[in-house]
């Protein structure tokens, strides 16, 4: 019986040893395939960068990146998204053009389709770069209205990060309404790509957030306001500053520099000045500051009259 018993244990620790052989010499191929394709991909790519920037210099031949499409596509991919960041007016539409000429951009709305996560990640964070060019923006606008209801919060923001280069108010406004709803991150993202768009989502984006009853929704939009730091035509936070919850208020306050001056909002700062709370007071004296008040002066005869919130 121990005989049978060495025996066994024999065998087994020979079939792990011949297991743990086996994996190693896989990884071993992997890492020599993988050796084998950065250098095939060094060896190419210069070839790849230049035919790209002369297309982008003007050369219309295009046969050549043609080629490069069959044979090297992943490499071409690599390029294109490597001379993004670095071009704009003509020749980054050039360069977004040249992703529908040779179909790259369908691949990534592909991708973009794809049920496994990192190629959908990868395919929405390159959409996002595309969305800067108009006719690219036709054919992913679709995608990206479905991509912010991915499931996953990565995917969710590239979409909307493409989506918020709309010009399009109804795309912008759904941007707005997602990012006052999502994690402090995401809003600094996208309080940041929304900034252009500020003066057209005051209109009516922002007021009609600041009316509703949630706090964590209006304390969200004020947050976005304050991050853009220009001036917009709100006229209804002095109704914030008198009615919110703390919190709310000192943010209101907070962005109250950013809008129009008016009687309502100087009145709304005087009166926060002796509020009972000590940081909503403090707050109130930062923006008197802000606005070059005389906080000396006499209050308006309403002064004391708390305005109920909307």
């Amino acid at each position: 019986m121990i005989a049978q018993a060495i025996a066994a244990f024999a065998l087994l620790e020979a079939g792990c040893a011949l297991v743990l052989l086996l994996l190693l010499v896989r990884a071993l191929l992997r890492c020599a395939a993988a050796h084998r394709a950065a250098a095939a991909a060094a060896a190419i790519r210069p070839a790849i960068r230049l035919a790209l920037v002369e297309h982008l210099a003007g050369n219309s031949d295009t046969a050549k990146l043609r080629e490069f499409a069959m044979s090297h596509r992943c490499d071409l991919m690599e390029c294109i998204l490597e001379l993004r960041h670095t071009l704009s007016g003509d020749a980054g539409d050039r360069l977004w053009e040249l992703t529908l000429d040779l179909s790259v951009l369908h691949d990534w709305c592909g991708d973009a389709r794809s049920g496994v996560l990192a190629a959908r990640r990868a395919a929405f964070e390159r959409l996002a770069f595309a969305s800067a060019y108009e006719r690219c923006r036709r054919v992913v606008g679709q995608l990206q209205l479905t991509g912010v209801d991915d499931p996953d919060p990565e995917v969710r923001l590239a979409a909307a990060r493409g989506l918020a280069q709309s010009p399009d108010l109804k795309d912008l406004e759904l941007v707005f309404r997602h990012a006052v709803r999502w994690n402090p991150l995401a809003r600094a993202v996208l309080a940041e790509v929304l900034r252009p768009h500020a003066l057209a989502l005051s209109e009516n984006a922002v007021p009609r957030v600041l009316r509703s009853r949630e706090d964590r929704h209006v304390l969200a939009a004020l947050e976005i306001v304050i991050a853009w730091g220009r001036a917009v035509p709100l006229s209804d936070l002095h109704r914030l500053i008198d009615g919110g919850s703390p919190a709310v208020r000192i943010l209101a306050l907070r962005a109250l520099p950013l809008v129009a001056s008016s009687t309502e909002n100087q009145a709304a700062v005087l009166r926060a000045l002796s509020d009972s709370d000590r940081d909503v007071a403090r707050e109130a004296m930062a923006a008197a500051g802000r606005l070059r008040m005389d906080a000396s002066s006499p209050a308006p005869p309403d002064a004391g009259r708390r305005v109920a919130r909307v």
